[in-house]
């Protein structure tokens, strides 16, 4: 059995992973600012909590607003397609006025080339 059979595990492990190596350099920067400056390093641990809700807060409305965000966008591929089309044909549609069929338009691609003597 391999983990391809349980996404869910893997996407675990990397959640895990991801949570370790953001508390390891969490606590890496705490050590090394309290080493060369423990004032702003009291700072630091003092301000990110609040740092920590308001990133949470910012991610509930992200994700609230995602959902409308995905009737919109189905909506808004469809409005594309239609203004795609229409522009097709309206270039379509010029391009017949001003060039009809019947005209003698030379075709610089078609012409024989011309041989330097």
């Amino acid at each position: 059995m391999s983990l391809t059979m349980f996404p869910n595990f893997q996407a675990t492990g990397v959640r895990l992973g991801n949570m370790i190596q953001s508390i390891a350099s969490i606590s890496t920067g705490i050590i090394i600012g309290f080493v060369y400056s423990w004032k702003l390093a009291l700072l630091i641990i003092g301000i990110a909590p609040i740092m920590g809700v308001a990133g949470f807060l910012e991610m509930k409305v992200i994700m609230g607003s995602a959902d409308g965000d995905k009737e919109a966008l189905q909506t808004a591929g469809k409005v594309l397609i239609h203004v795609e089309t229409l522009r097709s044909s309206l270039i379509t549609f010029f391009f017949s006025i001003l060039m009809p069929p019947e005209s003698k338009c030379v075709n610089p691609l078609m012409l024989p080339e011309h041989k330097n003597v």
